[in-house]
């Protein structure tokens, strides 16, 4: 957050090198206090007694539907939930996920090996039919049943 509202002042041109430090100093310093008062005390209301997350965010989730949102929001909700076969790392480079492995065979065909011992939240494990039922879902929603996506993505004309 800091880095990004170094960048915004710095792109601005409406401050000097100087007071970019100086504001970039500042909101540490605020952050540190900030930080320092949530460990400081609880409040009572964020508590639950059910044993349950609670978690505020900026706007509604759009969808619990991984493919079926165009809400950063709702990505960033949906992410802690589901997997996928890769990710990206601190440093933006592709890792394995539910992916162990894969490697090209063409210009237009990978090959994936899944990660042993995977299970979905019923205790099925994740299988090769599961991946391919959810990336012909995405390219055509309608052959899988599901419904159509709100706004036409990368897939669709």
């Amino acid at each position: 957050m800091l880095v990004s509202v170094a960048l915004r002042l710095r792109g601005s041109g409406a401050y000097s090198k100087g007071r970019q430090c100086l504001c970039i100093v500042f909101l540490e310093c605020l952050f540190f206090f900030i930080s320092l008062t949530a460990y400081a005390t609880e409040a009572p209301d964020t508590v639950d007694k059910n044993n349950r997350l609670v978690i505020c965010i900026q706007e509604d989730v759009e969808s619990m539907d991984p493919v079926n949102h165009r809400s950063r929001t709702t990505q960033i909700v949906l992410k802690n939930i589901f997997d996928s076969l890769t990710a990206r790392d601190a440093n933006n480079r592709v890792v394995p996920q539910l992916a162990s492995g894969w490697r090209s065979l063409s210009d237009t065909e990978w090959e994936f090996t899944l990660r042993k011992g995977v299970k979905f939240h019923n205790g099925n494990e994740l299988k090769a039919s599961d991946v391919v039922f959810t990336l012909n879902r995405v390219i055509n929603p309608l052959l899988t049943g599901s419904p159509p996506l709100r706004e036409k993505g990368s897939f669709y004309p």
